[in-house]
């Protein structure tokens, strides 16, 4: 399936109880694209905390927490031990992204907490709960990966959830597209999940700040 924007490839990428080794953004859904990308990391190109976006837009993360470059299912990979270590990436990196294709190879290596994010961006508010966000959980509220977007809290999320669990203990390629008003949900190249109707895209955030791999942004 293709998608007209490329958003990121971030190429073997691990958290603790759950590894990820690809994470793309990009119109080819199960290839490994490394062309017309907003974002790509390979995790090969990494000095101290930074990680080198290898797409060549310069938007390089930074590694929080204990955070550590390992090896992955092909090449290197980072690893999240515990809660709290994650990947910090720019500011305002969804604004005029739209039609997407969003990837990444993952594996669970222990039990899967409730929400555990594979991403989560958006803003910060002054005070209650964030209000505007764009994020996949690899465990939503039923026990399987969800993918969701908003601009006026939880209560008018568009969102799509996946008929299967993540796997534990394997690697696994896991995949959200929009495209057209349709979400879709792909696991290991099968359609797992899929909504329609949508009229919220990642650039209808608008400004963010708060753009997690591996971390929420209710966990502070």
């Amino acid at each position: 399936m293709k998608t007209k924007n490329n958003f990121l490839k971030l190429k073997r990428y691990c958290y603790s109880c759950f590894v990820m080794a690809l994470l793309t953004i990009s119109p080819l859904l199960a290839q490994d694209v490394t062309s017309g990308l907003k974002l790509h990391y390979t995790f090969e190109a990494v000095t101290g905390t930074l990680v080198t976006d290898d797409s060549g837009n310069g938007a390089n993360g930074t590694l929080n927490g204990g955070a550590t470059i390992v090896t992955g299912k092909d090449g290197s990979a980072v690893q999240f031990p515990v809660l709290g270590d994650y990947m910090q990436l720019p500011n305002d990196i969804t604004a005029s992204l739209t039609d997407f294709t969003f990837a990444a190879w993952v594996r669970m290596d222990g039990s899967i907490q409730t929400q555990t994010r594979i991403f989560d961006f958006g803003a910060s508010v002054t005070s209650g709960d964030p209000q505007k966000y764009f994020l996949l959980s690899a465990n939503g509220w039923n026990g399987v990966p969800r993918f969701c977007i908003t601009t006026g809290s939880w209560n008018n999320e568009q969102g799509v959830e996946s008929n299967k669990a993540l796997p534990v203990g394997t690697w696994t390629h896991l995949a959200v597209t929009l495209q057209g008003g349709t979400a879709t949900i792909y696991m290991n190249g099968a359609v797992v999940g899929k909504a329609v109707g949508w009229t919220l895209t990642p650039s209808s955030l608008g400004s963010t700040d708060q753009n997690y791999l591996a971390k929420s942004q209710w966990s502070g």
